[in-house]
Formats: structure tokens, C-alpha cells, sequence
């Protein structure tokens, strides 16, 4: 194998250093997303986008991402929790349900 002149060997390390600053596109690809519901056997999914299978994936795999585990010590921001599912614990157009 030859080995690489000074230039050469310039111009390619300045191109490994774009590409890793350069934005990766991981989010411009689609992929085909599925799961089966073991009790119903009902399956539902399709093709997704890159960006919607990452986070899918990490939901369902973390262990294959570096997805940090929640600290203990911090407390939430009231406010910016999960918002309720029930239709009596949102409040509606004149105010919350009475029930």
C-alpha cells in the first residue's frame, strides 16, 4: 500500500475533522417501524422517519444508547409535568369540570 504524501495526508485528515463537525442525517432516512400486541395479536406500525425511530428505539431499548438515567435529587418544574388524561382533570372552556 502507498504511503500518503503531506499533502495528501493534510487534505484528508481536513476533511475527517468537516466530517465530524457537519451534521449528521441520520433524520433523513425512513424506516419500517412494528410491534404485535402479545394478548390482541393486533399489530399496528409503518414507515417512519429517522428521527421518530431514534426515539422510539431509545424508548424501548435504552441500553443500545447513552440515554442517562433520571437523577433522583433534582425535583421537577411544577407546570411542566405530563399533562392529565382524564377529561375531568383538564380544564375545559369555563373551567374545570365538575364531577
Amino acid at each position: 500500500m502507498p504511503k500518503l504524501t503531506a499533502a495528501q495526508r493534510a487534505a484528508l485528515e481536513a476533511q475527517l475533522a468537516e466530517d465530524d463537525t457537519a451534521d449528521d442525517d441520520d433524520a433523513n432516512f425512513t424506516g419500517s417501524w412494528w410491534e404485535e400486541d402479545p394478548k390482541t395479536g393486533r399489530r399496528r406500525g409503518g414507515e417512519v422517519t429517522g428521527r421518530t425511530g431514534l426515539g422510539i428505539m431509545r424508548k424501548w431499548a435504552p441500553d443500545l444508547f447513552d440515554v442517562p438515567e433520571p437523577d433522583p435529587d433534582v425535583k421537577p418544574v411544577p407546570g411542566t409535568g405530563p399533562k392529565p388524561k382524564t377529561p375531568a382533570g383538564r380544564p375545559g372552556v369555563f373551567g374545570p369540570r365538575k364531577t
